[in-house]
């Protein structure tokens, strides 16, 4: 394939992707990894709870998850900071899932693979208005953040 047709297929998926980014993020959290999940569960739910045993969530995600917060600048009260988190867990529960049905060498690279992608879809859904406001070119305006106290 042509270097510039491989360039306009790149340029028509990341339209789509910016078009449709919302819809994909919440089907990947919501529908895909709960699906997923169920499948594994009714097939591999021995070797799942075994998992578990072996890569305890207080190691293997919550520790993760907060240190990829941080990196992102997420702090706990705010908003994000409950979704964003919520979906790290969903993300540690998805990947332990997996490692029952593939073989997996870098567990933990994996895990944090998982999260990032579940955060960043997070942020996306989270972040809706801003998106919003970003498109149609409005100034988003958070009313109960302190800065803007006194300003409107």
């Amino acid at each position: 394939m042509p270097a510039d047709e491989v360039d306009e297929i790149k340029e028509k998926r990341k339209q789509y992707y910016q078009k449709n980014r919302i819809e994909i993020c919440k089907k990947t959290i919501g529908i895909y990894c709960d699906r997923s999940i169920e499948k594994i569960q009714k097939v591999y739910s021995r070797e799942v709870k075994a998992l578990y045993e072996k890569y305890p969530f207080e190691e293997y995600g919550d520790r993760l998850i907060k240190t990829i917060l941080l990196q992102y600048g997420i702090r706990e009260g705010k908003y994000e900071c409950a979704e964003c988190y919520e979906a790290g867990v969903m993300a540690y529960v998805y990947s332990m899932n997996r490692f029952a049905v593939i073989e997996c060498i870098y567990i933990k690279a994996y895990i944090k693979k998982i999260i990032n992608i579940y955060i960043k879809c997070a942020l996306v859904i989270c972040n809706e208005s801003r998106n919003i406001c970003k498109e149609n070119g409005f100034r988003h305006i958070e009313l109960d953040q302190i800065d803007n106290i006194n300003k409107y």
